[in-house]
């Protein structure tokens, strides 16, 4: 609309992909994908804050069930508790994280993290629980780690502790998985990222900061399985998203809006 109320027209082919499912595990975007949708460079129109992501984390989640043995809580020492059995384990991967911090780093991204979101387990402060299951989400960072290597040393850390304890050395837990995501990362030397860095410029009268997300979003997908050089820039904030009132001020769609027409101009004369 910009284009059209200057009267001009666009310099280039532009293509608008409205997807669903970003926070379900970025089916939209997936689909898009397998249906052919392609181009010479994509902006993820995530919120930013008026910085430009270039990176983001990497993502697995866990679960992981816990056996114990349910008797009266007056009898305990016949029954097994799972929910402290299931505390050991957490302390396994906690130590398992401070490795993680000691040993990896990244110029754009925090360290990676391991975070017990959903714990749940037992039925009455009467009676040792026989149960006990705990969820758990693993962020890691592009390039310095992947996938298999994050599920190896995450189980093989578990199944450590095991072996320490009598009770889970025999009735080990049983881990799943039950989504991950692959990390991004746009080469900063390219020169879509020259484009964006001019475009921002020529709109905002200043330099853009660039920076990475510890927040994975579908720019993993254009990136990594469209192979399209991918950016990640918006209006609204990550402290924004999944409060209770979301919300986006005037001031960062507009000024959005002006940027994003500056890098289509600023990348169809590179083109």
């Amino acid at each position: 609309m910009v284009f059209r109320d200057a009267g001009k027209d666009f310099p280039i082919t532009v293509k608008y992909a409205a997807v669903c499912d970003e926070e379900g595990g970025g089916n939209g975007s997936l689909c898009a994908a397998m249906s052919g949708v392609k181009a010479d460079a994509v902006v993820v129109c995530e919120p930013t804050n008026y910085e430009l992501i270039a990176a983001h984390m990497g993502w697995v989640f866990f679960q992981v069930e816990v056996d114990g043995i349910a008797v009266h809580s007056g009898l305990k020492l016949k029954g097994v508790n799972a929910i402290e059995k299931a505390y050991l384990i957490m302390e396994a991967i906690d130590e398992l994280e401070h490795r993680w911090l000691l040993k990896y780093k990244h110029q754009l991204l925090p360290p990676p993290s391991s975070n017990v979101g959903v714990i749940y387990g037992g039925e009455a402060g009467s009676t040792i629980p026989d149960y006990c299951c705990f969820k758990t989400c693993v962020h890691y960072l592009p390039g310095l780690m992947d996938h298999d290597q994050v599920v190896k040393e995450y189980t093989d850390a578990i199944l450590k502790r095991c072996e320490g304890d009598e009770w889970l050395s025999e009735h080990k837990p049983k881990i799943s998985i039950y989504q991950t995501g692959n990390p991004f990362e746009m080469d900063l030397d390219h020169p879509f990222v020259d484009a964006f860095k001019t475009a921002y410029d020529k709109a905002m009268g200043h330099p853009v900061k660039i920076v990475g997300s510890p927040a994975g979003c579908d720019s993993r997908t254009w990136r990594n399985i469209v192979k399209c050089p991918t950016l990640q820039y918006g209006p609204g904030s990550l402290e924004q998203c999944h409060a209770v009132d979301e919300y986006v001020t005037v001031e960062q769609y507009l000024d959005a809006i002006n940027i994003y027409v500056n890098l289509i101009l600023e990348w169809a004369e590179k083109e």
